[in-house]
């Protein structure tokens, strides 16, 4: 899943939106890829972009994104992750978004 996650975000540097559960409106954030690192970023085209400010590597360690994936398939069949997710990345929003965007 990792490489897929650089593979298309080295090709097609874009704006993605989060994926609220509840009726709040979508933030946008800037997606990139360099160096077999995955980058967010404040959005480049869309509105209301994302409250981040700098540009943040989105993975800390090797297993980060095969966590929020498991996270984010248990939050699509309506489990509660919340807690789960905030412990395991403070980026939880950030991996939604980029999950749904390659439709997963």
């Amino acid at each position: 899943m990792w490489e897929q996650i650089v593979r298309s975000f080295t090709q097609n540097p874009r704006d993605v939106k989060t994926i609220p559960l509840y009726k709040r409106e979508a933030l946008w954030f800037f997606v990139y890829a360099e160096s077999g690192e995955v980058y967010v970023a404040p959005a480049r085209t869309h509105t209301p972009s994302s409250k981040i400010t700098t540009t943040r590597k989105l993975a800390v360690h090797e297993n980060e994104c095969e966590t929020m994936l498991d996270l984010y398939r248990r939050r699509k069949c309506g489990e509660a992750v919340s807690k789960e997710a905030q412990a395991a990345s403070v980026n939880q929003v950030y991996w939604y978004g980029i999950f749904a965007d390659l439709g997963i």
